[in-house]
């Protein structure tokens, strides 16, 4: 599980639905979901969670994507599978890792060292503690 620490810097509600802005860094994190944690609020320090599987990257990125969660990184390791492949990263002073295919890690000649921007959407970051409240 990827897990970054976070400051909450907005929560914006409409009916049921919730959307959270987050500060990693210099980079914003967006969050959406229907519920939150109580102790929930603006100016706390928190950690939020992707699983690997759910992040992609791109080497370059030459248009805009529908996500709002683009996080520079770099390739720290590759683990190399038959069908799927590990790649960890360097983001800010921590790591990232995303499960794809080995055949993409292939295709992109994908190797360690290599600046990537990584990318996730709104719905699959989750809070995964507060840290304070």
């Amino acid at each position: 599980m990827n897990r970054f620490h976070v400051n909450v810097l907005s929560i914006r509600q409409h009916e049921r639905l919730h959307r959270v802005e987050f500060a990693f860094g210099e980079v914003s994190l967006r969050m959406v979901a229907l519920a939150l944690p109580q102790n929930l609020k603006e100016g706390v320090r928190v950690t939020v969670a992707v699983k690997p599987t759910h992040v992609m990257f791109t080497k370059t990125l030459h248009e805009t994507i529908s996500t709002a969660n683009r996080v520079p990184a770099s390739v720290a390791k590759i683990e190399r599978g038959e069908i799927l492949s590990s790649v960890h990263f360097h983001v800010a002073d921590t790591m990232a890792e995303s499960i794809v295919s080995s055949s993409v890690v292939e295709e992109m000649a994908l190797k360690e060292g290599d600046e990537v921007v990584l990318f996730f959407g709104e719905g699959t970051l989750f809070v995964s503690e507060v840290e304070d409240a």
